[in-house]
């Protein structure tokens, strides 16, 4: 298996250090740069194949969840903080895992385990799979239709929503649609393709997916009642 290449994103050298250590004794762990703040970060991890990211939090000017927002095409995140205080917010961000304190060497190994897992599962490659191949940060991007939660029209761009990540490419909503050969997804709007595996709840109005609330047009109602009967 491919080392995850990974960087980290401390303002204190001890940490930077330490981590860099635990990296070091790692076999499956490849260390690509170290950043002392989020500025230097952004562009260092954009330009650069990003696997795993570990970060602080606090740090000076931008902190680590304004960096994470900053990413154009996110890797995974693992947070490393003195503090508890940012866990739940850091879930929010989707993070692989936060740690705590004093980071010893099985703990992060854990860390790392779960890392490796993700990234063995987004990267398995099955040819009978759906997917479809967006341009994306001038590459071709390979999503899994099972990992799109919902796609979102934008006018003449639309916005793809995944476990993982958000990709805003430069094709109408039906021009997407073209390209998808799945009954998973399903127009529920003018402005809303959602994937049928990742509805919560729905009712006549709406549907909701990971807690937000998307519409229902009463043209697609039906259609919508239907697929949902027949899956």
């Amino acid at each position: 298996m491919k080392k995850l290449n990974c960087v980290i994103v401390n303002q204190s050298l001890n940490k930077r250090n330490s981590l860099k250590e635990l990296i070091d004794q790692h076999p499956e762990l490849n260390l690509i740069a170290c950043f002392r703040n989020a500025i230097e970060a952004v562009e260092g991890i954009n330009c650069r194949e990003v696997d795993l990211a570990i970060i602080a939090i606090e740090m000076p000017i931008r902190n680590g969840f304004q960096l994470i927002e900053s990413l154009v095409d996110q890797p995974q995140i693992i947070i490393a903080s003195e503090k508890s205080d940012y866990a739940l917010k850091a879930f929010e961000y989707n993070v692989t895992d936060y740690l705590l304190g004093e980071i010893e060497i099985d703990r992060f190994n854990i860390a790392i385990d779960k890392a490796l897992k993700i990234h063995t599962n987004s990267n398995s490659i099955n040819e009978n799979e759906p997917c479809i191949f967006i341009h994306f940060n001038q590459r071709k991007k390979r999503i899994r239709i099972r990992d799109i939660k919902w796609i979102e029209a934008m006018g003449d761009y639309s916005k793809i929503i995944t476990d993982r990540q958000v990709y805003t490419v430069a094709k109408g909503l039906k021009k997407v649609m073209d390209m998808i050969s799945s009954s998973q997804m399903l127009r529920i709007h003018k402005s809303f393709v959602v994937n049928l595996d990742k509805i919560q709840s729905y009712s006549t109005t709406s549907v909701v997916i990971e807690n937000i609330s998307l519409p229902i047009s009463r043209a697609n109602k039906q259609a919508f009642i239907q697929a949902l009967q027949a899956s």
